[in-house]
């Protein structure tokens, strides 16, 4: 059969599924085949112990000595935090397991300490026998009128616990857990986009790479793997007295999984004498896999490398964190060059097989409380299932993506299962592709001034000044958006990290990136302001209903389009704005409501997504439509008109010729005055989403776009707007101080202390950006005892005194980060150097 015919049996199967999954249907039963038995061999000497279960701890029943040759067992493979394991056939209950209902074999060890020796699957000598789903689906959808393939016999429950849904189990319910495989699952993790997509920090093997010290030197070390005298290196040096924390992390690329990670060090310095590897594996938290000790001699002579590295991984690692420890004399001096992987061969995917059933515990499945009502075996099952409709989507992926705008009739019949798009293994290299293909040149940095005083004054009271000239967003528009440059289109590469230089005018700012993302986060802050008792210095968009009417809506903190807002010019130049914040590292912090999100990534939304924006609309109408006769009678009878009320307070009319409230609803039009405010409420902001989308999509090609879902898209413009302890730990690293000294503890007491608003406020205190990602250096500052904290946004460092306690030190970087928010003067805010009126295009 030839690679056309499988692919559109591929495709078959695939749009057969997504229509049973709407529907709440059994699906296909080729894609939930499981073979009934399947050959293993012995893969070397020693012997193999048989487990009761599939733990370590339970009781060995059996064993399989290396005279066996072929051993028969099931498709079951099942995944703890031990290791691989596989559970054997029936047929074999006599040999191995005598007397017991099950007999299970560890195939490899999660820490990568496996087992000497162990079972190797065996592919079939016969090419006509189906032994995989896979194969199975392409047999069975295939049109080809060559001679199909037999099938070979299907675990009958098995492949019944999988194709059959709990009664109960509805699409929703599939969309919490594809959230919740993305979140838990390990080979999921490494597929985030949040990220820069296009990291300085990629290649071949990392995703990410992050380092103590010097972190700016490590993107070119990052692809090195051979050795030149010539390339880049990082150097640490420290004397006894120095305990910082020294440490390399990085991020492997989902699939790489590593036979080697080594070093590249020069054996001239002192070699590092005591390292540690921390690892995060599937199904648990970061944990040491390897504390080494070495001498000069462990490093290879001609190569450089030092392996750090004493068994293999068996199976994809998310992040490693190599520790560097003090050398035996208190000195630490080493110098790497750059890094070398030995990939490995990951064990067979048979199904369950990279899917931990453990993930499902009251720990993981807090947030979603829907999840909760179902036992963790269904949970377990229907995961499988749909990691096997996301590798029908991976097949087919790149032929369904439309290509210059086209539309996909294929992808649009997926758009019902777009949660799934996150698990997709080639969709961020699909995004990054497209990304890269569209990226332009560095264009020359303009210079701006900015007037926050006028912009601060404006804010306190809008409609002084309806025309809002002197907002920062305004103020900003009016510089950029007619600048003719070719290269500046905001398709620019992820290293162009300051976009324009500010002069503030009034505070002396030499912008070296600081006073750029001020500006930034102003912007943000007069386009949604976070105080919901602030006035709405900007009409783009306003409060939703559910923050001016409805205070028990989980969106009650949302804005809205305005629907009655033509300022198209500045849409679309919010659109760039946002795309320009998708491609960098810059986050603009717009508290939208998700109803919008979706439709700027074209996703279809219903009058239920509508809850988002006005919850007690929906409520309304949903209960308007199920009244009887005489309830509607007694209550709506001679008060309901046809007519409705849009989120900007303007009324909309059924015959726009009449005025409001002049055409009654009787019982009989129930049905159709619902269906008419659906499709109004629904439309309202039409036209401002377009113009958003149409900007938007200068940046990011249509092609992105259909790859995304709306929280991604979210995510990577505004970034995350919880703010966790995890996350600020992740992003917050100290230097010239030790991690455990009181200043430090007392640091991470007050941030466990503050609400996510008020580490937001850290953050724009520290980086001037509101949310994260944002990495945050902590220094010692030698100001008197008790003083307030200082920062440099520039460099995103903030400078902490001594302090007396605990309590102290959380009253003093509170009220810093409070009311502390004007630039210090890099030079005298009376400097006439620039002046704003000499701007024009010919200068950059």
């Amino acid at each position: 059969m030839n690679k056309a015919h499988k692919r559109l049996a591929q495709i078959r199967c695939l749009l057969e599924s997504v229509d049973c999954m709407d529907k709440g249907e059994s699906l296909p039963e080729p894609l939930c085949y499981v073979p009934s038995i399947v050959p293993y061999e012995h893969s070397g000497k020693g012997t193999i112990s048989v487990y009761a279960e599939p733990k370590v701890t339970s009781a060995t029943v059996g064993k399989i000595s290396d005279k066996v040759k072929r051993v028969s067992a099931t498709s079951q493979v099942e995944t703890n935090s031990e290791g691989f394991w596989l559970k054997l056939a029936s047929r074999e209950k006599e040999k191995f397991f005598p007397g017991r209902e099950s007999g299970w074999v560890m195939l490899d060890s999660i820490s990568g300490q496996s087992p000497k020796a162990t079972l190797q699957g065996i592919k079939s000598d016969k090419s006509d026998i189906s032994k995989n789903w896979m194969d199975t689906v392409i047999t069975t959808f295939s049109l080809s009128l060559s001679e199909k393939n037999d099938l070979s016999p299907p675990d009958k429950n098995m492949t019944n616990q999988l194709r059959d849904p709990h009664p109960d189990w509805n699409i929703e319910l599939d969309s919490d857990l594809s959230e919740f495989l993305f979140k838990n699952d390990t080979p999921f993790i490494a597929k985030s986009l949040s990220e820069p997509v296009g990291s300085d920090y990629s290649n071949e093997w990392f995703s990410f790479i992050r380092a103590s010290h010097n972190d700016d030197l490590l993107p070119e070390i990052a692809g090195v793997t051979e050795w030149d005298d010539g390339c880049c290196s990082w150097d640490y040096s420290a004397s006894s007295g120095d305990n910082e924390d020294v440490y390399i992390r990085v991020q492997m690329r989902q699939g790489v999984v590593m036979k080697q990670l080594s070093l590249l060090v020069e054996p001239d310095d002192d070699c590092p004498k005591h390292v540690q590897i921390y690892a995060t594996l599937t199904g648990t938290d970061m944990q040491l896999v390897a504390d080494r000790t070495f001498e000069s001699t462990d490093i290879d002579s001609t190569s450089h490398k030092l392996p750090l590295l004493e068994t293999p991984f068996r199976s994809y690692v998310q992040e490693l964190e190599i520790r560097f420890l003090s050398n035996m004399d208190g000195k630490r001096r080493f110098t790497v060059f750059g890094f070398s992987v030995e990939k490995g061969i990951p064990l067979d995917d048979i199904d369950s097989g990279s899917l931990d059933i453990n993930i499902f515990n009251q720990k993981t499945l807090t947030d979603f409380l829907r999840l909760q009502a179902f036992d963790h075996s269904c949970l377990f099952y229907r995961s499988l299932l749909l990691k096997r409709v996301v590798k029908l989507i991976d097949a087919v992926l790149y032929l369904i993506i439309p290509k210059c705008g086209n539309d996909s009739f294929i992808l649009d019949k997926l758009q019902s299962v777009r949660f799934l798009f996150p698990l997709i293994s080639d969709r961020k290299d699909l995004i990054e592709k497209y990304l890269s293909l569209t990226e332009s040149k560095r264009p020359s940095r303009p210079y701006i001034a900015v007037n926050r005083h006028l912009a601060i004054e404006h804010r306190s009271n809008p409609a002084k000044d309806r025309s809002n000239k002197n907002t920062v967003f305004f103020q900003l528009f009016n510089k950029l958006a007619a600048k003719t440059n070719s290269n500046f289109d905001y398709c620019w590469p992820l290293s162009f990290d300051q976009w324009w230089e500010c002069n503030i005018v009034g505070e002396g700012v030499i912008d070296q990136g600081g006073g750029f993302r001020d500006t930034i986060a102003e912007m943000a802050e007069e386009l949604t302001p976070s105080s919901s008792n602030s006035p709405m210095p900007l009409s783009l968009f306003i409060r939703s209903p559910n923050q001016t009417q409805d205070t028990e809506s989980l969106h009650r903190d949302a804005y809205t389009l305005n629907p009655s807002c033509q300022d198209w010019d500045k849409y679309v130049w919010l659109g760039k704005l946002m795309g320009a914040m998708f491609r960098g590292k810059e986050k603009l912090p717009l508290a939208v409501s998700p109803f919008i999100w979706k439709r700027l990534v074209d996703q279809p939304v219903g009058w239920k997504d509508f809850t988002s924006i006005h919850s007690s609309e929906v409520v309304f109408i949903d209960m308007l439509y199920g009244l009887e006769r005489e309830e509607f009678q007694s209550v709506y009878a001679d008060t309901l008109t046809f007519d409705t009320t849009l989120s900007s307070g303007n009324s909309v009319c059924y015959n726009t010729g009449e005025d409001p409230g002049s055409t009654p609803v009787d019982y009989e039009s129930v049905p159709k005055f619902c269906k008419w405010v659906k499709e109004v409420r629904l439309k309202e902001c039409d036209k401002q989403i377009r113009e958003i989308r149409r900007g938007l999509s200068k940046v990011i090609t249509e092609a992105v776009l259909s790859l995304l879902t709306w929280q991604e898209l979210e995510e990577k413009i505004c970034g995350n707007p919880v703010i966790t302890m995890d996350d600020m730990k992740k992003n917050l690293h100290f230097c010239d101080m030790n991690s455990t000294s009181d200043e430090a503890n007392y640091l991470w007491s007050a941030l466990e202390s503050f609400s996510s608003e008020e580490r937001s406020k850290f953050l724009r205190f520290v980086t001037g950006r509101r949310r994260l990602p944002a990495s945050v250096t902590v220094y010692p500052a030698s100001e008197a005892i008790d003083s307030l904290p200082t920062s440099a946004t520039c460099g995103s460092a903030i400078y902490l005194p001594v302090y007396s306690s605990a309590e102290k030190c959380r009253e003093r970087v509170l009220y810093a980060i409070t009311t502390c928010v004007a630039i210090d003067a890099d030079r005298s805010p009376y400097d006439s150097s620039y002046n704003d009126e000499d701007d024009d295009d010919d200068d950059w």
